[in-house]
């Protein structure tokens, strides 16, 4: 299914950026999904094309929100750094042997293709949220390798790097995320009488995106956490579904 005619049906929130879109992929298989043409179709796109541009408007007219995701095919095409084992040790065992299984095979392979699609997405994404559509920052429990919380942050540095304002990135991760879910009357931003869910950094995240990492505490429902206990508590713990 396209996201055009995902829009049409009225699904209001697609995941994982653009990368997924099948509405550019020439001779598109009816019935099956095909990632190889797919991910070419994705890999020479460019948001000044004027098919790109109508999909944005078709997508904003219609409310859906985009899911961005960028770390995750990141990761996967081997675009960011590997994980040291200090990340892999968060990852149960069926998880860590996925994940080495994965890296094994993967050098074997060619990620060209994959690498423009995830660079061409990621740009895409920006483009959306400069047109005017919103944008959330989410992850995925399957990729080898990554989990939650570390690629959630990894997805705000990389939209970042992409070109939109750390404060905005910073908005479309908490704001956005609550208005899309329709929770947005008791969390996502910080107020009187909203939850007291939130961290706080010793640093400017305005300045340097990079100071998110640099977590002091940890607070839900208005108790403090040490994050290097509650790192240490997650330890083998993090898995997902395996493909």
């Amino acid at each position: 299914m396209t996201y055009r005619e995902a829009a049409n049906l009225g699904i209001d929130q697609i995941e994982h950026g653009f990368i997924e879109s099948t509405d550019f992929q020439q001779d598109k298989p009816v019935g099956r999904c095909n990632h190889a043409t797919q991910r070419q179709s994705i890999a020479s796109l460019s948001a000044d094309q004027e098919p790109v541009r109508s999909l944005f408007s078709h997508l904003i007219e219609h409310h859906v929100t985009i899911t961005a995701t960028p770390a995750v095919y990141a990761r996967m095409a081997g675009m960011l750094p590997a994980p040291d084992e200090s990340e892999i040790a968060f990852l149960d065992k069926s998880s860590a042997d996925y994940y080495r299984d994965y890296v094994a095979q993967s050098a074997k392979d060619s990620h060209e293709v994959a690498r423009r699609a995830v660079t061409a997405n990621k740009s895409l994404v920006a483009s959306f949220w400069r047109a005017g559509g919103r944008l959330v920052v989410g992850s995925d429990a399957v990729p080898p390798g990554s989990h939650a919380g570390n690629e959630n942050l990894t997805s705000i540095e990389l939209l970042v790097a992409a070109g939109i304002p750390p404060l905005k990135v910073i908005q479309i991760a908490t704001q956005n995320g609550a208005e899309a879910l329709g929770i947005a009357n008791d969390r996502g931003t910080i107020a009187v009488g909203k939850r007291a869910d939130l961290i706080v950094i010793d640093g400017n995240p305005s300045i340097d995106i990079k100071d998110i990492r640099k977590i002091d505490v940890v607070f839900k429902n208005g108790i403090g956490y040490d994050p290097v206990a509650l790192r240490q508590s997650a330890i083998a713990t993090i898995g997902g579904p395996r493909p």
